[in-house]
């Protein structure tokens, strides 16, 4: 297998998301595993992905734009590629929520 070339640890969840194309497809995929600088989806055609789109959490409702580094059979390793600026007029929340479950409202 080859080297691991992650510089933060990551942490495995189980999100719906939905991809964002800048043409306005949108497809629904998985969130698998997040960690400080990327994510790993779950898809059925990563091959098929621009280099750099939108990803947004379901479960957080946060969006972020993401650079694809590497597909697989059914999945796609992506790089967090935003700083913490708002994309499409929307605000995006920080780094360490993306992949983890919003806090209840009361």
């Amino acid at each position: 297998m080859g080297k691991e070339r992650r510089q933060s640890e990551r942490q495995t969840v189980s999100h719906p998301a939905r991809i964002e194309l800048e043409d306005g497809n949108i497809f629904s995929a998985r969130i698998a595993n997040v960690s400080q600088g990327g994510a790993l989806l779950i898809f059925s055609d990563g091959e098929a992905l621009p280099n750099i789109f939108h990803v947004v959490d379901l479960t957080s409702d946060e969006r972020r734009e993401v650079r694809k580094a590497w597909t697989a059979p059914n999945r796609v390793g992506v790089q967090y590629i935003d700083d913490e600026a708002g994309h499409f007029g929307r605000a995006v929340r920080t780094r360490s929520t993306f992949g983890k479950r919003a806090p209840k409202q009361n």
